[in-house]
């Protein structure tokens, strides 16, 4: 074993003298120039192939209607009526303190003078949870009962949750371009893993027994999945929304880089001015915009329209999944 190491550190004294300093240059596989050489043709491309033409602008086109109308909606509406909403929904908890903190955050931003950049940021984040919601429950159910599936889903979600945000802003920017739009979708992305996870860990919590006592009175998997497995993992479910939402707020200053505009182009705005009081209670004004989410979400935790449309979404899924597989199986045979 000496010997072995001896020899080892012989070998590397060798190199070091008679050879090269630095990386081989030659091992150099030069992945950048392909990338650049896929820009131009996503740049030539966008409005004649059929990937950008039936998939991609129709997507992106739908996001930022989705955008569009939201910031339309909080524009239309006069200041003081989201207060309202959110103080009535809030106070009938019966928690008064917790009603006047929440509707003092929605009017906040107003207060310090950023209520329009507020109302871009909102949009952006309502449209980018509700597509998180909107593909992370279903996928969370179908995880929860298919271990294959959670298994092929957690490296995804693992990396997803490991790579640097600034990461995300490449792709995105080379397929979708600049705007709001690409900056929701790169929200999507660093947001979704925490709706999957908890919305899976929310089914497989349910007591066996609840299950068990629902088979023996006959019922079905959907009916399962739909009148017991879903209800009771709801509060899981909310977490996973109060999650996404912070972290879709978490990425909203990166996502200034891709044209996101709102609170975060205003923090990059006064950092690059060196304001650092203007910074501040702009960086107060996006605390109370999470709050505010995060709190009235919670209140609607047993809301029937919340619960109506998890169950809705969910269910519709795993109806699609099991028609593909009873289509697929007798080409298998």
């Amino acid at each position: 074993m000496k010997r072995r190491i001896s020899g080892l550190f012989v070998l590397i004294i060798l190199a070091q003298t008679l050879g090269t300093r630095g990386f081989p240059e030659s091992l150099n596989i030069g992945l950048a120039e392909p990338i650049t050489n896929l820009q131009s043709w996503v740049r030539d491309n966008r409005n004649s192939h059929w990937l950008f033409e039936f998939i991609l602008n129709p997507f992106i086109s739908v996001v930022e209607f989705g955008i569009e109308l939201v910031e339309s909606i909080f524009t239309w509406l006069p200041w003081f009526v989201p207060a309202i909403i959110v103080f009535t929904l809030v106070a009938r908890t019966r928690r008064w303190g917790l009603a006047t903190f929440t509707a003092f955050a929605v009017i906040y931003p107003g207060v310090v003078g950023v209520w329009s950049e507020s109302i871009v940021t909102i949009s952006l984040m309502a449209v980018a949870v509700f597509i998180c919601v909107l593909i992370g429950v279903p996928l969370g159910v179908v995880a929860a009962l298919n271990h294959r599936v959670e298994s092929a889903l957690r490296p995804i979600l693992d990396g997803m949750q490991t790579v640097p945000a600034t990461v995300y802003l490449i792709p995105i920017v080379l397929l979708f371009g600049i705007g709001p739009a690409p900056a929701a979708i790169a929200t999507v992305i660093y947001a979704l893993p925490p709706m999957v996870r908890l919305t899976t860990l929310g089914i497989q919590q349910v007591p066996k027994s609840a299950v068990e006592a629902a088979q023996m009175f006959g019922a079905t998997k959907r009916q399962i999945l739909a009148k017991v497995q879903l209800p009771l993992a709801v509060p899981s479910i909310v977490t996973g929304i109060n999650q996404t939402v912070m972290m879709a707020l978490g990425i909203v200053v990166i996502a200034t880089l891709v044209g996101a505009g709102g609170l975060g182009q205003e923090i990059n705005q006064t950092v690059r001015r060196l304001e650092p009081g203007r910074g501040l209670i702009v960086s107060l004004a996006v605390v109370a915009v999470a709050l505010g989410i995060v709190i009235f979400s919670e209140t609607l935790t047993n809301n029937i329209l919340i619960g109506g449309f998890i169950v809705i979404v969910s269910v519709a899924i795993v109806v699609a999944v099991e028609a593909a597989k009873k289509q697929t199986l007798p080409q298998v045979q």
